[in-house]
């Protein structure tokens, strides 16, 4: 079975369990909760150090260095261009500065890692996390300093030791730092991280199947702005993506990297930054909502085509 087909049935066997536990009354919204916590707290962090532990090719480290540049030139071109399509479609800044946000900035650590370990396996998920890095930097400089720019708010404070202070940020670095050096953890040790962190897939899943249950379809596709976002972040810019990535000749595991976590869905952390600066929420959540509907379709499509 193309491997394609296969994920995609396995994901959405498990976002319909999820959707019938919520359902059922059995995953509510403090489970949800817990299980969003135990997914980025234990599960996410496990599966990066557990990725560290592979045995180190120079090929991989080059292909990490090249994801680092990579991905500042995918989010340096998502801003200038999002900026001057915007202000040519008369956008002002509030509309400009929350649309820009849930365009470019997809749900790449809670569901694209997991995604991306079941596609590119260990070096998959070595390259996302370098991917995350870069997606922190940005949205916590760039894009808060034009979010609060828009609102009138102070301006960002951002400065780059902010991010030491993350937890995943903090749990990134170190797997690049255990993946460049010889040592190697005893294999019992990798073993059991390697278990652990194969539930990402299955929880992930099966808490948005719980968040599906919750939507509300009238208005979700009611919003017509929602959706011509949803097109562009979920069909446009992967395809523009996968153009180049074989104008340039990228490896498998480089393409699939940069264009699996470019067909992400728009991340939550966009609906917690709209509501937190009263920037247009409504359109925040239909975006996040609708995008993640769309990626059961366009994942598989995007599978098949990296090949």
């Amino acid at each position: 079975m193309p491997v394609s087909v296969n994920l995609t049935i396995k994901i959405g066997i498990l976002i319909a369990i999820g959707y019938a536990g919520a359902r059922a009354g059995i995953i509510d919204k403090d489970s949800r909760d817990k299980l969003s916590d135990v997914l980025v707290r234990i599960l996410l962090p496990v599966s990066m150090i557990a990725s560290s532990q592979q045995e180190f090719s120079i090929v991989n480290a080059g292909g990490a260095v090249e994801i680092l540049f990579l991905a500042l030139i995918y989010y340096i071109i998502m801003f200038g261009s999002g900026i001057w399509i915007l202000k040519l479609l008369g956008r002002d800044k509030r509309r400009m500065a929350i649309e820009i946000l849930l365009v470019t900035f997809a749900n790449t650590a809670f569901l694209g890692i997991p995604v991306l370990s079941e596609i590119a396996g260990d070096v998959g998920v070595l390259y996302a996390v370098v991917f995350n890095c870069v997606f922190d930097l940005v949205y916590f400089s760039i894009g808060m300093y034009m979010l609060q720019d828009a609102v009138h708010e102070r301006k960002s404070d951002f400065k780059i030791t902010h991010l030491l202070k993350d937890p995943l940020s903090i749990v990134a670095i170190t797997t690049i730092i255990l993946y460049m050096i010889p040592y190697r953890f005893p294999g019992v040790i990798t073993e059991s991280l390697d278990l652990l962190g194969n539930a990402m897939m299955p929880v992930s899943m099966l808490i948005i199947g719980a968040q599906i249950s919750c939507m509300n379809y009238k208005e979700l596709f009611v919003n017509k702005r929602a959706f011509m976002l949803s097109i562009m972040k979920m069909l446009i810019i992967p395809m523009i993506v996968l153009g180049v990535m074989r104008l340039i000749g990228a490896n498998m595991e480089i393409t699939a990297t940069m264009v699996i976590l470019s067909a992400m869905p728009s991340g939550s952390l966009n609906i917690i930054m709209a509501e937190k600066y009263r920037v247009e929420p409504e359109l925040a959540t239909s975006t996040v909502m609708q995008t993640t509907l769309v990626m059961l379709v366009t994942l598989p499509l995007f599978t098949q085509m990296i090949g």
